[in-house]
């Protein structure tokens, strides 16, 4: 599996770099390999934590949905819910906001308790729920409030 802890970006930088002399910068270098470690980490964490939490708010639906499905139909949920977890970290590594991490964790959870699983659906969920702002997410919220019916 791909290590998703650290970006691509920050691995050719820090590859390229331990190759330059550096000497002034050796102990920056160091403690900012080990702040994208630890910052990676947290996101991941963070990501894990909120789908977890949420999949035992879904316990029983989860449950229903496991004992309809095949053999069969249970390994490939399985494994289509693994390429979206590693999908999931990525974009939680990548992604700045707490909150933004978090609702990548409640997509993944809410996207892999369907009987059939979407996997392009959940993925570009996942990809908005990177790029949309809580103050996006009032305004669409406001506005799809005034576009019901009344």
């Amino acid at each position: 599996m791909e290590d998703a802890s650290v970006s691509p970006v920050s691995k050719i930088v820090l590859h390229i770099a331990s190759f330059i002399p550096l000497w002034p910068f050796d102990k920056m270098l160091a403690e900012l390999k080990e702040h994208i470690g630890a910052d990676s980490a947290h996101r991941v964490r963070v990501m894990v934590e909120t789908c977890m939490n949420q999949v035992r708010k879904l316990e029983d639906e989860v449950s229903r949905i496991r004992a309809k499905l095949s053999e069969q139909d249970e390994q490939h949920h399985a494994k289509v819910a693994k390429d979206l977890l590693v999908d999931a970290t990525r974009k939680a590594v990548n992604t700045r906001a707490i909150e933004r991490v978090r609702r990548i964790g409640l997509i993944l959870a809410n996207g892999t308790a369907e009987p059939q699983i979407d996997a392009d659906e959940v993925e570009e969920m996942m990809r908005i729920a990177m790029e949309v702002s809580d103050n996006d997410l009032i305004y669409f919220l406001e506005l799809s409030k005034l576009e019901a019916p009344i």
